[in-house]
């Protein structure tokens, strides 16, 4: 007989994971006591952990004063660490992406999966990712990259029109009316593109939950899947006059057409860093309802992700 959906419980952490004036990685063992807290009340079933790791902004590693290889630290801090959680939480399964400031990895954007074959915990407990990715947890889609496509875009938009409304809304709307992780050309410095492999920036499936870490303040935003996302990214005016015939009517832009014949309300989510400078900063919880049980199966925008997540935003 087919399992009764259950109720699912994420966390999302965006790096560095340690404070600027060592590397000790103490908010990264905070967020993992904060996840053994969760084990009495509700199990975490799935933790992003979202790169950097081994930040190259951090002034240890810029100065070039580490007594250790950045592969080595990764291996007896972040290794480690999640190594410990698996032992303890054998059913939470952790996720890694990694990220252009990673030292110990290829600053390249796409990004291959970080290599997990020598971290423990059981047979798929421990998985890695590219940057960006897409991925299903219990029938949610989940998009994510780890670049600050957010600050890019806030330097790189232009609109024909005066758009008003929320801000971010906007931006997180050009990601899912343009169907890319990063809908730039060319790209901004900084971005590390290989422009032979953009096809890998594409969302072939538009997800439920969209990640998209950034130094800007954590938020959590629903993105319209009606005719009101062009309003919201600027395709179309705020104020657009009623039309009597079919031709003067503003035509939906291709990319919108399609994203919205197929799919349902976007969350879209910035954890924010887990460590800001010297001080700690934030991730996010989410608790995901199962859908309703007369939902159909095969209507993605009878999954109503919007109407099923609470987003906790959590400062350490």
């Amino acid at each position: 007989s087919p399992q009764t959906p259950k109720p699912l419980s994420v966390l999302v952490a965006a790096g560095p994971f340690c404070c600027g004036e060592d590397v000790d990685y103490l908010p990264m063992q905070e967020l993992l006591s904060y996840i053994d807290t969760q084990e009495a009340a509700a199990k975490v079933d799935l933790v992003i952990l979202v790169g950097p790791f081994v930040d190259t902004e951090h002034p240890a590693v810029k100065a070039g004063s580490l007594d250790v290889t950045f592969e080595d630290l990764f291996q007896t801090t972040v290794q480690r660490m999640i190594e410990e959680l698996s032992e303890r939480s054998p059913h939470t399964r952790v996720l890694l992406l990694p990220s252009i400031r990673d030292a110990h990895l290829d600053p390249v954007l796409p990004q291959p999966c970080i290599d997990t074959q020598l971290l423990g915990g059981r047979p798929g407990q421990i998985l890695g990712a590219s940057n960006p990715c897409t991925f299903e947890s219990g029938g949610v889609v989940f998009g994510c990259c780890s670049h600050d496509v957010l600050k890019h875009l806030s330097a790189s938009e232009g609109s024909k029109f005066e758009v008003k409304g929320d801000r971010m809304m906007r931006l997180g709307g050009h990601l899912v009316a343009q169907q890319s992780f990063y809908p730039i050309y060319p790209p901004l410095a900084g971005a590390s593109l290989d422009t032979s492999l953009a096809t890998h920036l594409r969302m072939l499936v538009t997800p439920d939950i969209l990640i998209t870490p950034s130094d800007l303040s954590a938020f959590s935003k629903i993105i319209p899947a009606d005719s009101s996302l062009q309003k919201v990214v600027g395709v179309v005016p705020e104020e657009e006059p009623k039309s009597t015939t079919a031709e003067e009517n503003v035509e939906e832009t291709t990319a919108v057409k399609d994203c919205l014949l197929q799919n349902g309300n976007v969350v879209f989510l910035n954890p924010g860093r887990l460590t800001k400078g010297l001080s700690g900063g934030t991730f996010a919880h989410l608790h995901i309802s199962p859908p309703s049980a007369d939902a159909p199966k095969n209507e993605r925008r009878s999954n109503g992700i919007d109407s099923r997540v609470r987003v906790e935003i959590v400062r350490i």
